[in-house]
């Protein structure tokens, strides 16, 4: 993946395909149409053709390293800790928390329903981190051609992707500044960590997919004893 930071690239291609790419498809994700979970992987994986070429997609997919566990975890921890304070300050501050739709579906104790959506979860989570790798992977290359040092950009960018990434869940948490850049935006901050610590994507993608389904599975466990 790290080897895409210094690839020669149409930033014009690359910024332009992104915008438009992931704006169509996250679009698509939000209107609850048919299939939208495949729409931001769809996305992703064409902005990185068109802009790297069709043989880095296996670059940013490339296989992790044997440290891929142990980061992973730490990965889920580190994010799980986040979130708890994160949550508690909020409430501290007498900032209320906003539920998330989809949480529905894990207490509606539908087994098809809830698997079916165990399942979707997953592919879009890998959308939910190729709209956010992608286009570090584009301003890391930019900003280190202008001559920024690799760390400097990496801090900025993690930064600003997780601001990104948390804007993305307006929608989704009724327009909850708090709960979208301070909790969500935090919580984006390890996944990203361990995809770059793997020099691979699928590290954050595992550290995301064991987040969001540990705490579908609570919710299941909960439903169960609650109907019990």
């Amino acid at each position: 993946m790290k080897v895409l930071y210094y690839s020669k690239i149409s930033y014009l291609v690359g910024i332009v395909s992104s915008i438009v790419l992931f704006g169509l498809a996250f679009w698509y994700l939000i209107q609850g149409y048919p299939f939208g979970e495949f729409m931001l992987p769809i996305a992703g994986l064409i902005v990185i053709w068109v802009t790297f070429g069709y043989e880095s997609i296996f670059k940013v997919f490339s296989s992790p390293g044997k440290g891929i566990v142990k980061v992973s975890l730490l990965g889920y921890i580190v994010a799980f800790i986040f979130s708890v304070v994160a949550r508690e300050v909020g409430h501290y501050l007498g900032i209320a928390s906003t539920s998330n739709a989809v949480n529905d579906t894990f207490t509606s104790n539908n087994f098809f329903d809830i698997a079916k959506e165990f399942l979707l979860s997953g592919t879009q989570i890998i959308g939910e981190e190729l709209i956010i790798i992608v286009p570090f992977i584009i301003l890391m290359n930019l900003m280190i051609k202008i001559g920024m040092k690799e760390k400097t950009s990496i801090v900025l960018l993690v930064i600003l992707t997780s601001i990104l990434f948390g804007a993305l869940h307006l929608s989704t948490y009724d327009w909850n500044f708090y709960q979208c850049f301070i909790v969500v935006g935090l919580t984006r901050i390890p996944f990203t960590i361990a995809s770059i610590k793997q020099n691979s994507i699928w590290a954050g993608i595992i550290s995301h997919i064991i987040f969001d389904w540990s705490i579908f599975i609570i919710l299941v466990i909960t439903s169960v004893f609650h109907l019990a």
